[in-house]
């Protein structure tokens, strides 16, 4: 008898518990856009060093400052590329531009925003449309890319 009522005195506070998660809830809605957290980020295609390959793709240098920054310096060929957030897998999730073909020249790009395409469907990708040195900025707090010509 003693160990059904030391039961029960114990299971009371779970009832109590229980029943406080029926309270009604303010409902948070968040519009703007959550920065997207990955630990590493790709450039491949023909304008890349890594050419179109997935298995190895050029991986992009993450900011030591600021977890949402990646950088590539280096050349790039005349061509395309869009940016894999994974590896070995063409039907993973990307970093793409907002419309395909996206110019990117001595005068930067054409389009500052970039979108986050999930199984990489639409196939959209930006075109370097002259060979040179760049250094590409992707800013996955702000959904942006720089692109900094530098030369030949």
């Amino acid at each position: 008898m003693k160990k059904i009522l030391l039961a029960i005195m114990m299971a009371l506070p779970l009832v109590g518990m229980l029943t406080s998660c029926d309270e009604e809830r303010d409902v948070i809605i968040i519009e703007e856009a959550l920065p997207l957290k990955t630990d590493v980020l790709y450039l491949v295609g023909d304008a890349t060093p890594a050419g179109w390959n997935i298995d190895d793709p050029f991986k992009l240098t993450k900011s030591e400052e600021n977890k949402f920054i990646f950088t590539f310096t280096g050349h790039l060929n005349t061509g395309e590329f869009k940016a894999p957030l994974s590896t070995g897998n063409w039907g993973c999730n990307y970093v793409m531009p907002m419309t395909n073909g996206c110019k990117i020249n001595h005068g930067g790009c054409a389009e500052k925003g970039f979108q986050v395409i999930p199984n990489g469907n639409p196939d959209f990708k930006w075109y370097v449309e002259e060979a040179g040195d760049y250094i590409l900025t992707f800013d996955l707090m702000n959904y942006t890319i720089d692109v900094k010509y530098t030369g030949n």
